[in-house]
């Protein structure tokens, strides 16, 4: 089992505690090892695993930017406005809310288990990690769920260079 998840850490695989489990119950059914029948591999067996072998869970990290504390004012200022100006003639079916969020086509996992110390944690992707698309999320003020709506970026050709029809 050490073997298999500093294998597949070597190679670049994200290894979670699940997969250390699932194969740790393949390894039972396999004739090849001899390992016994009756392993459960429980999150506490695979706590005491790690332990035994060094392993430790490492989380990728990130900088998230703060926002300043000038824009709570700015939002509680925009929602009186809004409130005594225009909520009291409009019906709630025109009044929406819309949010953007960035997806990538790469979604690599944030945890793996690595070796205590281990400074880098390399993780193979499929090249398309900076590959993007924009997913848009809207409901209405009546409580309508808006169907979601997915923006590829495109590239435009030339047009000397499309083929003609």
């Amino acid at each position: 089992m050490n073997d298999w998840v500093l294998e597949y850490c070597h190679n670049g695989y994200i290894v979670t505690r699940k997969m250390i489990q699932i194969q740790a119950i393949k390894f039972t059914r396999d004739k090849q090892y001899e390992v016994e029948t009756g392993l459960k591999a429980s999150p506490g067996w695979c706590s005491r695993f790690m332990n035994r072998c060094g392993f430790i869970l490492k989380q990728r990290t990130h900088i998230a930017q703060k926002l300043p504390k000038v824009v709570e004012d700015k939002i509680i200022s925009f929602h009186q406005y809004i409130g005594k100006r225009w909520l009291l003639n409009l019906d709630k079916s025109v009044i929406s809310n819309l949010d953007e969020t960035p997806m990538t086509f790469d979604m690599t996992g944030f945890r793996t288990v690595k070796k205590k110390g281990d400074k880098t944690v390399i993780v193979k992707t499929t090249g398309s990690e900076k590959a993007h698309f924009t997913v848009i999320l809207s409901c209405l003020a009546d409580k309508t769920k808006l169907p979601a709506v997915a923006i590829f970026k495109r590239k435009t050709m030339p047009k000397d260079k499309l083929p003609s029809g």
